[in-house]
């Protein structure tokens, strides 16, 4: 069975650091819309509520929601896409 934490790559310590005063890079907060496979809207609300959001002039941006607008949701593919572009890819932790 696949996990959240197997999906983004982050590490259960990681994760419970998120749940205490930390505050996560937009990187770290797009992997989770990711690995759940949310739609663009559900994305758009999650970063929201992490204080982030998309820009239509940012390169790094379009290429995420290109791959949320395909149902591109494997990290190794959307990092695929980002290396291409020689965007900085999605981090594994």
């Amino acid at each position: 069975m696949t996990t959240i934490f197997t999906k983004t790559g982050i590490d259960r310590r990681h994760f419970s650091k998120s749940k205490s005063n930390y505050r996560p890079g937009k990187p770290t907060v797009i992997v989770l819309p990711l690995a759940l496979e949310l739609n663009k809207k559900e994305t758009d609300k999650m970063l929201r509520s992490a204080g982030f959001s998309f820009s239509n002039s940012d390169k790094f941006d379009l290429v995420i929601l290109f791959c949320l607008e395909k149902g591109i949701y494997d990290l190794d593919e959307v990092n695929q896409a980002l290396n291409y572009l020689h965007l900085k890819p999605l981090i594994k932790y």
